[in-house]
């Protein structure tokens, strides 16, 4: 669900863009809004891969906690099915942490009648962060390298951070008075 609370927030941010790009009172950020609209919209269809890939990864982690602990199988494919089941949501992520640095970087320039739905667009960022990271913080104690396992979850833990930063930086400039 994280990936696809991404991809929704990718779509409602090209939205906003969408009626901002070649309004005349909004021209001298017309450049940056064609450059942002591109990298939303990659972001977006990421996010709908990374969805593909989470679940391959949690099916193919599943099908080996059925088997016996001891099973050849299990034990040789184990570590590489944690690491998938962990690297899928971090790539999450990281994509919804450049959704909501582009969101960030547009506040303030777009059609203010449309600034809720760049605010909503944030949270639904921030949102899929912090699902991403619950995906992460699950599989962490699978792992067998403690130093591994702490520095996943402090990187994730830093990214979280960012990810309210920026999320409250877009709502206060969507929630300015405009112009």
């Amino acid at each position: 669900m994280a990936s696809i609370t991404a991809a929704l927030a990718a779509a409602l941010a090209q939205m906003v863009l969408n009626y901002s790009v070649g309004k005349k009172n909004l021209a001298t950020h017309d450049g940056l809004h064609r450059q942002t609209l591109e990298a939303l919209n990659r972001l977006g269809s990421k996010a709908v891969e990374l969805a593909d890939i989470d679940a391959r990864a949690y099916a193919a982690l599943n099908e080996l906690w059925k088997l016996h602990k001891a099973d050849d199988r299990r034990v040789r494919e184990f570590p590489a099915a944690v690491d998938a089941a962990i690297q899928a949501p971090l790539g999450v992520l990281n994509c919804a942490l450049e959704l909501l640095r582009l969101m960030k970087e547009i506040a303030g320039t777009t059609n203010a009648m449309l600034n809720s739905d760049l605010a909503i667009a944030a949270i639904l960022a921030d949102a899929a962060c912090r699902a991403a990271v619950w995906n992460v913080r699950i599989n962490l104690p699978l792992l067998t390298d403690a130093v591994q396992r702490s520095a996943l979850s402090t990187r994730t833990e830093k990214s979280l951070a960012e990810a309210s930063i920026l999320t409250r930086a877009v709502e206060s400039a969507c929630a300015a008075p405009s112009a």
